[in-house]
């Protein structure tokens, strides 16, 4: 079985992968979902970028972008998830509309 942490990467990276979406770590139904998305990043499977918010802190997105989608796809297909069905069930939307995204 695989490692939670690694469950987890798989998961949102799929998610991104499939959905071309750009979503917050709040988004996703994940504990520390951050954690996730940074070492996602680092490992250039994924791009995050800042929004900035007028009156407020600035937040990021994370999605695959034309620049990340190979390697993505070549560390799915490692791990055999990327004929694994598109978790839809670990994301929330409700906060879309407040951040635009």
């Amino acid at each position: 079985m695989k490692s939670r942490a690694l469950h987890h990467k798989l998961n949102i990276l799929k998610m991104l992968y499939d959905t071309n979406l750009r979503l917050t770590a709040s988004q996703f139904k994940i504990s520390n979902a951050n954690q996730y998305l940074i070492a996602l990043e680092e490992a250039k499977l994924i791009k995050r970028i800042e929004i900035p918010r007028e009156g407020t802190t600035p937040y990021k997105v994370g999605f695959v972008d034309n620049g990340t989608r190979k390697k993505a796809k070549e560390y799915l297909v490692k791990h055999s998830f990327l004929n694994v069905a598109t978790p839809l069930h670990i994301v929330s939307f409700e906060d879309e509309g407040e951040r635009g995204v």
